[in-house]
């Protein structure tokens, strides 16, 4: 955690400083330092996702045809909806860069488009406009792709991602009913032990990465002698208890302190900002805005990891990640059971979608190297069937990258499902139809009209319509 520097020095020419505050100068310090080292706000994924949008990069090529108008839909959507409800967060910086981007995709999509219908004789626009677009496009969006790429590849590093999926098999409680299963579990755990004695060393500590290593081989050495699996399976679980722990407890901290935490360079513009905005209001208003702007650059953090990864799953590691510690670092043996099997799974999930992720920028960044290749090609003789050929390729390549990737990484169930691929402003514009719907079924219809003889009052009969 960060110090707590001069942001939370109270200006002295404040109310804070007069006798008849409400508030103490040790009540300012310690409510602004307990802002800064712990963030008690509930997020939800609604909230890390600013823009509703399911991915962040553009797709490839013409593929934005079909991409970029439902984009620009989702961002509206997002923004109309905001402005009804104060506690949907909307970020319309962010807004205008992906909008700006998207529109530049989808004009470079539809020069391409019309470049291609030019081999065709159907000319309707100038293929200039493909030229100019792409030259601007792809070497931004390789840039994007790369950046993202190492992003996504040093989370999985900060984790500890090889350390985490060696152990996790071995916390299987069936894994030992399958012999050639435990045993190759074994044998990575082993490998790993041994391949990375440096870096585990720093992590672990070498008397438990000792431990560690000669659980494994005792284990191996059970294994081989016929001795019983179920118990060889327990005994190494006991023996790797600390292995465990430790690497869970240090990869969430990790992450928690690289990617969320405020850093000294955070504090130091808010002390800037306070300095010049809060300098003459009453102690009550600057520490309530002091709060305000330390919690707005909390959810900042939270944001940009949830572009990185997907919402879903960093609104799990902020509401699971500080039980996990606490019970890995009780004395109740189930409760650290507990936490191993919690922090395994949240690591796992981290892991998961971090390497898809990997997958789609990686996808991202060759498709646009080649098709820059193509436009490059496109200033010489070149038949039009060869990038036309191609192009459609990475066409239906990108929609079912694009499509997989969308399905699968925001399921937190690790399986494909199609409705992901529906944006959010369908699935309620479908729900408020359907409620539409049903509510003018239950709307009762007028069959007659019947004159009371004994009243002036007109009775109605009504009947609900089938």
């Amino acid at each position: 955690m960060v110090n707590t520097i001069s942001l939370y020095r109270y200006p002295q020419n404040t109310s804070l400083d007069k006798p008849e505050s409400s508030i103490s100068k040790s009540e300012y310090f310690k409510a602004v330092k307990t802002a800064q080292k712990v963030d008690h706000q509930i997020y939800t994924k609604e909230r890390l996702n600013r823009l509703g949008l399911p991915v962040t990069s553009n797709a490839t090529g013409i593929t934005n045809l079909v991409t970029a108008p439902i984009t620009l839909a989702t961002i509206t959507y997002k923004a109309i909806k905001t402005s009804k409800s104060n506690q949907l967060p909307f970020d319309y910086k962010e807004a205008f860069v992906k909008s700006a981007s998207t529109t530049a995709s989808f004009v470079h999509a539809f020069g391409l488009l019309s470049q291609y219908l030019y081999v065709f004789a159907v000319k309707f626009a100038s293929p200039l406009i493909a030229t100019f677009a792409g030259a601007i496009f792809y070497p931004i969006e390789i840039v994007y792709n790369v950046w993202m790429l190492q992003s996504t590849h040093t989370i999985n590093k900060t984790i500890n991602e090889d350390l985490i999926k060696a152990l996790a098999p071995l916390k299987d409680s069936s894994i030992y009913q399958n012999k050639a299963k435990f045993s190759k579990a074994l044998k990575t755990l082993d490998k790993q032990l041994k391949a990375n004695s440096s870096d585990l060393k720093q992590l672990l500590g070498k008397e438990v990465l000792e431990e560690a290593k000669a659980a494994v081989a005792h284990a191996n050495f059970r294994m081989n002698k016929t001795f019983n699996i179920k118990e060889v399976h327990t005994n190494l679980n006991k023996k790797l208890l600390k292995t465990y722990t430790t690497t869970i407890q240090k990869s969430i901290q990790a992450l928690q302190k690289s990617r969320l935490d405020l850093k000294s360079k955070d504090i130091k513009k808010l002390d800037e900002y306070a300095r010049k905005a809060y300098k003459s209001l009453p102690a009550e208003k600057a520490l309530y805005l002091t709060l305000e702007k330390i919690q707005k650059a909390h959810e900042d953090k939270k944001n940009k990891l949830s572009r990185l990864l997907r919402p879903w799953v960093v609104e799990k590691f902020t509401r699971e990640s500080a039980t996990i510690i606490k019970n890995l670092q009780s004395e109740d043996p189930k409760l650290v059971q507990k936490g191993i099997e919690q922090g395994l799974d949240l690591l796992n999930d981290i892991n998961f979608v971090a390497s898809g992720k990997q997958t789609v920028h990686f996808n991202a960044c060759v498709m646009n190297f080649i098709l820059l290749i193509m436009l490059a090609a496109t200033t010489v003789a070149l038949p039009f069937a060869i990038p036309v050929l191609i192009s459609v390729t990475f066409f239906i390549w990108g929609v079912l990258d694009l499509s997989i990737n969308v399905g699968l990484l925001d399921s937190p169930d690790k399986k494909f499902h199609v409705e992901n691929l529906i944006p959010n402003w369908v699935k309620d514009s479908y729900n408020y139809l359907k409620t539409l719907s049903i509510f003018k079924s239950n709307t009762p219809k007028r069959k007659d009209v019947i004159k009371d003889p004994r009243s002036t009052t007109t009775q109605r009969v009504y009947t609900k319509i089938a």
